[in-house]
């Protein structure tokens, strides 16, 4: 899951919670919520993670598509 690739990338660069929150711009406990799977990643959480991380971010978008492809699985269709 994503949160699990970014607590990788994050131990990967040397960085505490606390440094990669200031680097993305949000407080430390709202990156300790994304990390824990607390808190779903938006758009900009990614943007600045791929700014960051550059290549190495790719592994985030991977492991949320997996994780979304796993959640509709048992979802209807809107449409008929």
């Amino acid at each position: 899951m994503p949160h699990v690739k970014l607590r990788e990338l994050r131990i990967a660069q040397g960085l505490t919670q606390e440094e990669l929150a200031e680097k993305m711009n949000i407080s430390q406990s709202s990156y300790s919520r994304l990390e824990s799977g607390e808190t779903v990643m938006n758009v900009f959480h990614i943007i600045k993670l791929f700014e960051l991380f550059q290549n190495d971010a790719s592994q985030l978008i991977i492991s949320s598509s997996i994780g979304i492809e796993v959640f509709l699985k048992g979802k209807k269709p809107l449409r008929k």
